[in-house]
């Protein structure tokens, strides 16, 4: 019995200490979008949540970082956003925004005292090449839009904001500048911003200095897209020569099932798409040195018929009758009907006078009417504006295929589209 236990006592030792070994060997998760914060390995800031993200983190804020994307703050509004620095160690680090923009940031707090992306830096922090657009920011004092407290302004360099959009006149860092000035050439030229290679670009007196490969911005798309085509739409980029749009079958692009090739156009028209799935769309941009963007956010939509799609939007409990819902649905399928046959004139009357009748009491009196089916005005405004657009339709319905109902998109003015209210944005 002795021999046996001193045995899985030896037994025992070196498994905890391999134990220990694999337990200590297991790597560090990743922070941001890379990097570890050293100087030659800045972390990487590349989206709005990267940017935010640093103010969880105060052991980080006497790290390096360096932008690599221009970032979008208007996602976070009131007091989401998560300031860096706002309370001890404050900022001590060095951030680079590599002449990129932040734009949109908004902090609205009358109680908030060091306001700004960056609270309170101290002496030897370094803040430089951040151009800062389109700031809404509110607090008690020491409120800058980008800084706001610096005890010396020594560390931020080639930093500008305007004044005129923000209504910010005064920061603890950085250049507050006039709308005519943030759109001349020479503000940022004389600040050492490359306009001579394929860097910046600026119209002059019409807009800010944009980067040659700015991300696009995709359109939002409705939760729900009538037909078998969806035509998605993006903002154009300065200094872009052509656009690549992809569609694909799942949100991380794994499987891409349409593309655009490179086209000259700010839209297209994805078609061939399956009822009742889901599509997720993206799109880049190439300058004419062929340097590519990288790619914008990424939207969705379901395609669904237009029976569908009322069968989505409208919730039975807004309805007096319950059972209300499928005679709704049976007079949408009377109208198809009516379009196959080509019976247009019976197929508007029927929209119009026995369908819009029944959902119109909160745009005309401003309250659900006698007649209506619909008994909540929050109801009616989802559905009617739908049935709107399918009575214009159907108006102008020429030599084009009448099933559009049923599988097609209609082409009167893009695709018909009703939001439905989601939680995936």
């Amino acid at each position: 019995m002795g021999n046996s236990s001193k045995t899985f006592g030896k037994l025992t030792i070196p498994l905890l200490v391999l134990l220990a070994i694999c337990f200590w060997a297991s790597p560090a998760q990743a922070k941001y979008s890379g990097g570890t914060g050293e100087p030659n390995d800045p972390f990487r800031i590349a989206i709005a949540e990267d940017l935010n993200d640093i103010g969880n983190h105060p052991n980080d804020w006497s790290k390096h970082f360096e932008m690599i994307a221009d970032i979008n703050l208007g996602g976070f509004t009131g007091t989401q956003f998560n300031i860096i620095g706002g309370s001890s160690p404050y900022f001590s680090g060095l951030f680079d925004g590599n002449d990129h923009q932040i734009t949109r940031f908004t902090y609205v707090d009358k109680t908030r005292v060091k306001a700004g992306i960056f609270g309170r830096t101290t002496e030897s922090s370094e803040i430089r090449n951040v151009h800062l657009v389109d700031v809404n920011l509110c607090g008690h004092y020491d409120v800058g839009g980008l800084v706001g407290v610096k005890y010396s302004t020594e560390g931020i360099i080639g930093c500008f904001w305007d004044v005129n959009t923000s209504g910010q006149t005064a920061s603890a860092g950085g250049t507050g500048l006039l709308t005519a000035q943030m759109q001349q050439r020479i503000t940022f030229t004389d600040a050492g911003w490359d306009f001579t290679t394929l860097v910046w670009t600026i119209d002059e007196g019409v807009d800010y200095p944009r980067l040659w490969w700015e991300t696009p911005v995709l359109h939002a798309e409705p939760e729900v897209t009538l037909g078998t085509s969806n035509t998605i739409t993006w903002d154009p980029v300065p200094g872009a020569n052509d656009y690549y749009a992809e569609c694909a079958a799942d949100a991380n692009f794994t499987n891409i099932l349409h593309n655009s090739g490179w086209i000259t156009e700010i839209s297209y028209e994805f078609t061939g798409l399956q009822l009742g799935r889901r599509y997720w769309y993206s799109v880049k941009a190439r300058n004419i040195a062929g340097t590519e963007s990288n790619w914008s956010n990424v939207e969705s939509s379901l395609q669904l018929t237009l029976a569908d799609a009322v069968d989505i939007l409208l919730d039975p409990r807004s309805l007096r009758n319950r059972n209300m819902k499928n005679a709704l649905l049976n007079k949408i399928n009377a109208v198809q009907q009516m379009i196959d046959d080509g019976l247009y004139a019976d197929a508007l009357n029927k929209l119009r006078h026995d369908i819009l009748a029944k959902m119109d009491g909160c745009a005309l009196i401003g309250e659900p009417d006698r007649n209506d089916w619909i008994k909540t005005c929050e109801a009616q405004s989802r559905i009617r504006p739908f049935i709107l657009e399918t009575i214009e339709y159907v108006r102008d319905l020429t030599g084009q295929s009448p099933d559009w109902l049923r599988s097609a998109t209609p082409s009167l003015s893009g695709n018909r589209r009703m939001t439905v209210p989601s939680n995936r944005r």
